[in-house]
């Protein structure tokens, strides 16, 4: 995190590249069996989402120590020990009826237990429950010994979630007008709303990045597989192309779903990463959750019935350009993703980053994956329909760009960071 003029503080942390670069080397190592570990895919990309979190965690800790950014402090309000330990146990119970919730919805819902897709979801909430249950009173109970300061009680997720449940019972139970009036105002505080879609953002999105973060393992295996077999060697230069080209792709999401979990599932005082607002407008809401299943099926499969670049005849030297030009897109898609870190979530203001990317445009994530589209799928040059339908993504990620803008420009950091990169997608132009 670095100071800009007056109090102004952007988050500059290190700990995303780290954590990328044992993301990428332990899925390689795995994908091509020198390191062997007997078990489920899901299993061991989550075996290897968890070093990527210890990582991350040291790297951002050591990070925030040596700037002097969140020194320890002791307990706020001077309680006892039997005080703290009630007040651990109520945050527990308070922390751990979300998860019980995300827990329940994708062992029952149909559209997450049926699916084999959302199968990585369903063992990943099983996990956590589980990790929780274990390490959620030992961790509440230090934190609140060693981060019990009155900055961190404000915002704290437990008692808003408690104030959030104690409103809720109250105006299903109670025909008091004054009363319910009374938590109906509190239900609608700005803090506890905050939580309430911290929510929703982190189960909605966690889902599908458990459940992207095994697809790309399985697709990376896959392509070591065709690399290393007998066969490749007979290969034509396109279906080589092709492999290296699925190889660098795969390892490229691994990353990003990978630090996306960690993003979305860690919120702690201790990595300064707690939310500060989400966007609370209903279009917000609807340009980004439309750009992820299940609401893009049907615009992709009109996006994606366009032919991809490796199936066209083209020669090996535009097939190449082509190819690896829409990998360095999405590798500076990915950037943003290691640059953001700790603080990567759609739809929230978890701190102002301007490092990375985002030191030349604001948006870079959007503008290189809709340069890679274009390059992967040529035929939308040549197809009304394809055409039609890539313009529409463009718009929508336009509007995303927009929507978060307005979002983030509440916050004076977000809008002293806008003086510094004045550019929203490309340098020097727009």
């Amino acid at each position: 995190m670095s100071t800009a003029s007056g109090s102004v503080k952007f988050y500059n942390s290190p700990a995303g590249y780290f954590g990328a670069l044992a993301a990428i080397v332990l899925s390689i190592l795995v994908a091509m069996k020198i390191i062997a570990i007997n078990l489920p895919s899901s299993y061991i990309m989550f075996i290897i989402v968890g070093l990527v979190f210890i990582v991350m965690s040291v790297v951002e800790f050591l990070y925030l120590s040596r700037h002097h950014l969140d020194p320890l402090s002791s307990f706020a309000f001077s309680l006892s020990f039997g005080n703290r330990l009630k007040s651990t146990l109520y945050r527990f119970v308070a922390l751990f009826i979300p998860i019980l919730i995300f827990y329940a919805v994708t062992h029952s819902l149909g559209y997450y237990a049926s699916s084999k897709l959302f199968k990585p979801a369903l063992e990943f909430f099983e996990i956590l429950v589980a990790i929780y249950a274990v390490l959620g009173i030992p961790y509440i109970y230090i934190t609140l010994s060693y981060r019990g300061a009155a900055k961190y009680e404000y915002g704290d997720y437990a008692i808003l979630t408690i104030l959030m449940f104690k409103s809720i019972y109250k105006l299903s139970t109670s025909e008091n007008k004054v009363v319910m009036a009374k938590y109906k105002t509190i239900l609608a505080n700005r803090r506890i709303s905050k939580v309430m879609l911290v929510y929703i953002v982190n189960f909605f999105f966690s889902t599908l990045m458990c459940r992207f973060v095994v697809t790309e393992f399985e697709a990376l295996r896959l392509a070591f597989d065709h690399l290393f077999s007998a066969a490749y060697q007979s290969y034509t230069y396109s279906n080589k192309l092709y492999t290296w080209h699925q190889i660098i792709f795969n390892s490229i999401f691994l990353v990003d779903v990978s630090i996306a979990i960690v993003g979305y599932t860690v919120a702690s005082r201790w990595l300064q990463n707690r939310t500060k607002s989400v966007d609370g407008t209903m279009f917000g809401w609807w340009v980004a959750i439309a750009c992820y299943p299940p609401f893009n099926t049907m615009i992709s499969s009109i996006f994606f019935g366009g032919a991809n670049v490796h199936a066209l005849d083209l020669s090996d030297a535009v097939l190449t350009f082509i190819v690896y030009a829409s990998l360095a897109m999405y590798m500076l898609y990915v950037w943003g993703t290691v640059a953001l870190g700790f603080r990567f979530s759609n739809l929230t203001n978890r701190g102002i980053v301007s490092s990375g990317p985002y030191r030349f445009v604001r948006h870079p994530a959007y503008i290189s994956k809709n340069i890679s589209w274009w390059l992967e799928a040529p035929a939308a040059f040549f197809s009304p329909l394809a055409a039609v339908s890539m313009i529409f993504w463009n718009i929508i990620y336009t509007l995303r760009a927009i929507t978060e803008e307005r979002h983030l420009s509440q916050d004076v950091n977000y809008e002293s960071y806008k003086t510094i990169t004045k550019y929203k997608f490309i340098p020097g132009i727009y």
